[in-house]
């Protein structure tokens, strides 16, 4: 699975991040492969949409992601205006991705520096 930013300049947006999560699912199909999505709006003009998806390659997983972000300012006329700024995939470590699962808690698996030190 790759997690991919999309970015994209989008001035004057005003609706809820729930709202334009579900507004970017709905425009993802099967064959896109997207597992999760989160939306993030950033300042007052860029909006970055992060995509887990299940593709077999890094540059698949960037077309899938493109192609939805595409459908989604195509067909959403409040979206019209938006522009993507840029698609990048973030790797993550596979090494990374199994301290994640087998940990107790979600998040990092690493102890605070003064709890393994024992200083304050």
């Amino acid at each position: 699975m790759y997690l991919v930013h999309v970015r994209i300049l989008l001035a004057g947006l005003e609706a809820q991040d729930h709202e334009l999560r579900e507004v970017f699912l709905s425009h993802a199909t099967a064959a896109d492969m997207v597992e999760h999505l989160s939306v993030h709006p950033e300042g007052d003009d860029l909006l970055t949409v992060g995509f887990w998806i299940g593709a077999p390659s890094a540059v698949a997983s960037e077309k899938a992601a493109y192609a939805v972000a595409r459908r989604v300012l195509e067909a959403e006329a409040r979206l019209r205006h938006g522009r993507i700024r840029s698609v990048s995939c973030t790797l993550v470590p596979a090494v990374f991705d199994q301290m994640l699962q087998s940990a107790q808690e979600p998040g990092r698996n690493v102890r605070r520096t003064d709890q393994a030190s024992g200083e304050a």
